[in-house]
């Protein structure tokens, strides 16, 4: 698939120009270089971000869980002592 940009500072031309010539591209190749990996990049981010929101989540639901398996262990100690004492 093609992309036509038009009306592009020259300056900023003249700068695609130089990097492409010192990574030995041509302009074609560095441009859809740059494209490409700034797409995976933003993939990536967006699964990162996906990713640490499910590990938040799941962090959130095992601290509650630790806090209710302390209140029942309570609960059961004092369940114990009762039956013990009667």
């Amino acid at each position: 698939m093609d992309i036509l940009l038009r009306n592009l500072n020259p300056v900023v031309i003249k700068s695609i120009d130089e990097r492409a010539k010192k990574s030995k591209q041509s302009r074609q190749e560095f441009l859809k270089s740059m494209i490409e990996n700034y797409t995976m990049l933003h993939d990536l981010n967006d699964r990162e971000l996906a990713l640490k929101t499910t590990l938040d989540k799941s962090t959130e639901v095992i601290v509650s869980m630790q806090h209710q398996l302390e209140k029942n262990n309570e609960l059961l100690s004092l369940l114990l002592e009762e039956e013990e004492e009667e």
